[in-house]
């Protein structure tokens, strides 16, 4: 008889991470390097044309028909890099906000954090994924300020939308860009960074709304949008260099699949301009059993029995992806809690970052370090331009504008000439009068221009 030799596949190796195995040829592979104590992932190393991007913790590769090796490398994270909690005056009420500064002859530029809705700075200090970005952002040498919002820090909804959340728009007189200002400013005094050191917005959720306004408003060098569908009038005119991310299951009522098409139109929007901007699109992956050692409350151990017993009750597909979203298996576990005893058993804590860690893995509204790399080089590269360059140019913006943004008029408090422009650079308007009639004009942001100074409006 004829022998037949059946092969199964090629080898990849996974040197410090997880995904390695006997590999079918052309099959699409997750890969995801290992939590290293007081160490950040930085990049893989090996054969790395294979991989989808070398300078993510998580990444795929295609098989091909090869063996194929790639080792995971780490940065050290110093002693000193740990956030410092400060209490600064803002431009109302003192500001307690989280800071990391390298010395100055080695910072690269300062990134600012801003949270979700009714969330607070302490979310990028503690929170598992958040902290891996800020870690990231520590060993290459950036400094970080992580603020609060007015209605978080004091729980006043200004508004009355029932929610604690930033202020938005291009109006500079607006509490959180007066409280970023102060801030700023008395840590540019006490010699944390110099007047030339660049600034980039960003922020997750409500946060990420709110970093295209900042770093219009104060002239930064980016913006960073992680899960806000964006704004339309900003993308149709912000000159700022722009990277948005969003998550394939968001489910947050702000968001969701309609708030992710509208992302994706305002991504057009800028491609259409010829303006910088980078998008991702995060995608549901698959569980595996050492992913909740992420945390450090739970070991290897642990993680794989928990993986274990939510494969078993059936709540995972064959390929290991969650079935349906996170709170369709809690609502199985509550049900069905003896059959759950390793999920019964876990603390609060680690309770907590089960479920950060499911609705990460299953692309629902959580922040993500799966981007930081990718994040970290936009910020550095700017889609390779030199970013604004006049980044405290907002000092310089000294005339007040109301309402902003605006419908059918506005009030400049200026004396004539007044010249109104628009983005391009066309003169919509030139009068001696402070009250101006914009209702013929289209949708967008204009410079006004006087003697006394400059400012900006936003026509709804």
């Amino acid at each position: 008889d004829q022998l037949c030799e059946t092969f199964e596949g090629y080898t990849l190796d996974v040197e410090n991470g997880y995904g390695d195995g006997i590999i079918e040829e052309g099959k699409t592979v997750h890969v995801w390097a290992e939590e290293r104590e007081g160490m950040v992932f930085s990049h893989w190393s090996g054969d790395t044309e294979r991989l989808e991007s070398s300078i993510e913790y998580h990444t795929t590769l295609t098989m091909p028909a090869e063996n194929v090796h790639i080792n995971a490398n780490y940065s050290n994270l110093l002693p000193d890099m740990e956030f410092e909690a400060l209490t600064i005056p803002g431009a109302e009420r003192n500001k307690k906000i989280y800071t990391y500064f390298p010395t100055k002859d080695k910072i690269k530029g300062v990134v600012w954090l801003f949270h979700g809705t009714n969330g607070n700075a302490v979310a990028w200090v503690n929170e598992i994924e958040n902290r891996q970005l800020s870690n990231r952002l520590m060993a290459s040498d950036y400094g970080i300020v992580a603020i609060t919002s007015e209605e978080s820090e004091f729980e006043i909804d200004f508004n009355n939308d029932g929610n604690f959340r930033w202020s938005y728009g291009v109006d500079s007189s607006l509490i959180d860009f007066a409280n970023i200002r102060a801030v700023r400013d008395a840590l540019l005094a006490g010699g944390k960074f110099n007047s030339n050191t660049p600034h980039t917005a960003l922020g997750f959720s409500a946060g990420g709304a709110f970093t295209e306004f900042v770093a219009v408003v104060l002239k930064w060098r980016a913006a960073v949008n992680h899960n806000a569908k964006g704004n339309l009038i900003l993308s149709e005119n912000s000159t700022v260099p722009y990277f948005h991310s969003i998550s394939e299951n968001d489910n947050h009522p702000d968001v969701g699949l309609a708030g992710n098409q509208e992302a994706r139109d305002h991504y057009q929007n800028y491609l259409d301009r010829d303006a910088c901007v980078n998008f991702e699109e995060f995608l549901q992956m698959p569980l595996f059993a050492e992913r909740f050692a992420r945390s450090p409350l739970i070991s290897k151990t642990l993680s794989a029995a928990i993986f274990n017993e939510i494969k078993t009750n059936n709540g995972l597909d064959e390929a290991d992806y969650i079935k349906g979203l996170y709170n369709d298996l809690e609502q199985v576990v509550l049900n069905n809690i003896s059959n759950f005893p390793v999920i019964a058993s876990l603390t609060g804590g680690q309770r907590n970052h089960v479920k950060d860690q499911i609705q990460t893995t299953n692309a629902e509204h959580h922040f993500k370090s799966d981007f930081n790399g990718r994040t970290l080089e936009f910020i550095q590269t700017v889609c390779n331009t030199t970013g604004t360059d006049d980044h405290f140019a907002d000092t310089k913006e000294s005339i007040q504008i109301t309402p902003n943004p605006a419908m059918d008029f506005i009030t400049i408090n200026a004396e004539g000439p007044i010249r109104i422009y628009d983005t391009a650079g066309r003169l919509r308007n030139e009068c001696n009068d402070s009250g101006q009639d914009i209702s013929t004009y289209q949708p967008g942001l204009y410079i006004v221009k006087t003697n006394k100074g400059f400012g900006r409006f936003v026509k709804m």
